[in-house]
């Protein structure tokens, strides 16, 4: 162990079996260079890298034997874990972006020839807290996967034709249907995907549009609405 001030230069192996402190610049150059940190317990940390500012901590094995590699974020009052590969090669992000929520009673006898927003009343999950009042507001900019079930009830042959929509600040997705069936329908269900492209503080929402008929369709509280940052 020791202390090493300036700029030390490593033609060979440098060995260090005690605590050190090193003050400035460390260069490497060989064919291979390669840096072996050893733990004898095989439990403890092996590397840990951080910037000055404390902005980034990346944490090799982190007290698991099998080896995992962390990288947390430092904000100066709390360090929290972003990501983290483990043993197997599962990466986990706890801090990325997803929801998953669903209508939580019966929206009853919707409005005929109108956009009518699914009131949301149950939160399954929320990681990032971006979803509120029915709607998902996007925390930065990014691809979502969002993901439609829309479950409904007492679904009316006589309408025109019903939209089941994704809305976003950038675009509408949307499914029509042809309610031309020999009766109504006392279950109908539609499952609705797409990969959107959303800019930070965008919104998205879903909407029913019933085109004539009679105003005698629910929205079930099966219905669920679901989206996570892909990139």
């Amino acid at each position: 162990g020791g202390s090493f001030a300036g700029n030390v230069g490593m033609g060979g192996t440098l060995a260090v079996t005690g605590a050190s402190t090193l003050s400035s610049s460390l260069a490497m150059t060989s064919n291979d260079p390669t840096i072996t940190m050893t733990d004898s317990s095989g439990t403890n940390d092996i590397v840990t890298l951080q910037s000055t500012s404390g902005a980034l901590i990346v944490t090799a094995r982190d007290g698991n034997a099998n080896g995992e590699i962390i990288f947390k974020g430092d904000t100066g009052s709390a360090v929290t874990e972003h990501m983290r590969i483990n043993a197997i090669g599962a990466v986990t992000m706890p801090n990325q972006p997803a929801f998953l929520v669903k209508v939580g009673s019966t929206q009853t006898n919707i409005a005929l020839n109108g956009y009518v927003t699914v009131v949301i009343g149950t939160e399954i999950f929320d990681v990032g807290g971006n979803f509120a009042s029915n709607t998902f507001t996007a925390p930065v900019t990014g691809k979502y996967q969002l993901n439609a079930t829309f479950y409904m009830l007492a679904l009316d042959t006589g309408a025109t034709f019903y939209e089941f929509a994704i809305n976003t600040s950038n675009r509408k997705y949307s499914i029509d249907i042809d309610p031309n069936f020999s009766g109504d329908l006392t279950y109908y269900a539609i499952n609705f995907n797409v990969l959107a492209d959303m800019d930070a503080s965008d919104t998205s929402t879903l909407t029913i549009y019933q085109s004539g008929g009679t105003q005698q369709t629910d929205v079930s509280a099966n219905t669920t609405f679901s989206g996570y940052l892909v990139a």
